[in-house]
């Protein structure tokens, strides 16, 4: 009875603005605009069928987001994922999360992050003892909370994660992603982010909303800092409203950050051109060097 009420008089709010934008004799275009974006339920429904999803191109890179709508893939998600044979079902991705082990350590988290998402992948973890190495995944996201968890228990695991060629990792699920001590993404991928928000939390002030936002931002960037991504890699979705979707571009994800070797890889490749080095000391020769 509360929501309706709230509604309706939300409504007449914006009617009340267009109405005086009118009188006014100005354009009421910009006013209509504003109240749209307040309104977003109401004139903007989430969508709950298949939600097109380009791959992103510069100047192009927002769509339209629900943790309920599947996202409209070009090749309609992975070809396959651990635990599965073929293609994972489309339901399967906007459903409470599910976690598979496949083989060579490698195990997959399939579906929405729900709260209680962690407590369930810390039960698979410990089922898993120490021989999970690379969790792929494939997922629209939810509880940013539960993200946070998930990807500290990765870290705390040394376990590396991916997502895999025509991969959806969207809202909390890169924060999750983020916890691999090595990162991968395929190509083409859909790996995005928006603003972070305790989904449920409607009580309280508009102030407690803000302190609360401010809160679980903070959360956001500690976890990003700690994981070794660039904090700037989460002012787009800071600038990107929850019904929507930033989409990284490729380079994005390898200037924020989010892209990572892991330290075994990191430090063969240090060894060996520390070796390429005293090579070419030895020779007499000039190392060669890559222009990047």
């Amino acid at each position: 009875m509360q929501k309706a009420e709230d509604t309706v008089l939300r409504l007449v709010f914006f009617g009340l603005l267009v109405g005086a934008a009118v009188v006014l004799g100005t354009d009421a275009r910009p006013a209509i605009e504003a109240a749209r974006q307040s309104l977003p339920e109401v004139l903007s429904p989430a969508p709950t069928g298949p939600v097109p999803m380009p791959p992103a191109e510069p100047g192009d890179q927002v769509r339209r987001y629900s943790p309920v709508a599947v996202p409209d893939l070009p090749q309609d998600g992975p070809e396959a994922l651990p635990g599965y044979v073929g293609r994972p079902g489309r339901e399967a991705l906007v459903e409470a999360m599910e976690f598979r082990r496949g083989t060579e350590g490698r195990a997959s988290a399939v579906g929405r992050i729900d709260v209680g998402s962690a407590s369930a992948f810390a039960e698979f973890l410990e089922s898993q003892g120490d021989e999970l190495q690379v969790l792929v995944l494939h997922s629209p996201g939810g509880s940013v909370r539960d993200a946070i968890e998930m990807a500290r228990a990765l870290r705390e695991k040394g376990i590396a994660t991916e997502v895999p060629a025509n991969g959806y990792c969207a809202s909390s699920c890169p924060l999750v992603f983020a916890g691999g001590t090595a990162r991968h993404v395929g190509e083409p991928a859909w790996v995005g982010v928006h603003q972070a928000f305790a989904p449920g939390e409607r009580e309280g002030t508009v102030a407690d909303g803000l302190a609360g936002g401010q809160e679980i931002s903070a959360e956001v960037l500690a976890l990003l800092v700690d994981m070794g991504v660039d904090a700037a890699a989460w002012i787009p979705a800071m600038r990107t409203p929850k019904d929507r979707l930033y989409v990284y571009r490729r380079e994005e994800l390898d200037q924020y950050g989010w892209l990572a070797e892991g330290e075994d890889e990191a430090a063969a490749a240090e060894e060996q051109a520390g070796i390429s080095s005293e090579e070419a000391e030895a020779s007499g020769e000039p190392e060669v060097r890559s222009p990047n």
